[in-house]
């Protein structure tokens, strides 16, 4: 059963926090590369796509039929590789402050909206319910500023958010993927995860660009929001 004090702190939070974000590749990374022209090439609106593809593949994260909240999405190649294999059967939502602009099937549920202000209602009213949903997926990331001390903050806190939507929205052994810029405070809130997924794991996918410090976090299992509150 949710508890309705993590209904209540993902409102909060949302509203005491400001922070601009963007998804996917930052603007700091303009130049092709073998990912970029192979997207282009298979219609995905990003290179990040080919991030959630070997980690899918690794993991098996995704199944047709799945419930999925995509966060941050824009501009939605992932959205548009889980759509090939949730949908139809299954659900997708993605919500990002900009526009999501990929193609995607009518099913696909798409929102421009601000998550760092969403409340647990806005989730319900587009079919998100708590304790319905499979996976939660983030790939956003800061409007970074180049000074590595804020960045990761911003990212943390990014990662935080997204954290309480998904101990609210998850089923029980579900999972919430996300990226992070790595950091000692990143380390820290890492101990908060552990006790409320079976596992919590580290990955690089080949995709990542050369020198960047992002990481994608895989937590797995989750073990229902009396193990999230307790962590």
């Amino acid at each position: 059963m949710i508890h309705p004090r993590d209904l209540r702190r993902i409102g909060h939070i949302a509203r005491s926090r400001r922070i601009h974000y963007n998804a996917g590749v930052g603007s700091d990374f303009k130049k092709r590369d073998r990912f970029g022209e192979k997207a282009k090439g298979e219609g995905f609106s990003a290179r990040s796509v080919y991030k959630l593809e070997e980690l899918d593949k690794k993991y098996h994260l995704l199944k047709p039929g799945h419930r999925v909240v995509d966060i941050g999405a824009s501009p939605g190649s992932w959205m548009q590789y889980t759509a090939k294999i949730v949908l139809p059967s299954g659900y997708l939502l993605g919500l990002d402050l900009n526009e999501i602009t990929a193609p995607l099937p009518q099913a696909a549920l798409r929102v421009q909206m601000d998550i760092l202000r969403a409340k647990p209602e806005d989730f319900a009213a587009l079919g998100a319910t708590p304790g319905s949903i499979d996976v939660v997926l983030s790939d956003t990331s800061p409007a970074t500023t180049g000074i590595k001390v804020t960045d990761r903050a911003r990212s943390l806190e990014l990662v935080q958010m997204g954290y309480e939507a998904a101990k609210v929205l998850l089923k029980k052994r579900g999972a919430y993927v996300f990226k992070v810029f790595v950091s000692n405070d990143y380390q820290a809130f890492e101990k908060t995860l552990k006790p409320a997924f079976e596992r919590v794991l580290a990955q690089r996918p080949d995709a990542v660009r050369s020198g960047s410090e992002e990481r994608y976090i895989l937590c797995l299992g989750f073990k229902g929001a009396a193990d999230a509150r307790g962590g």
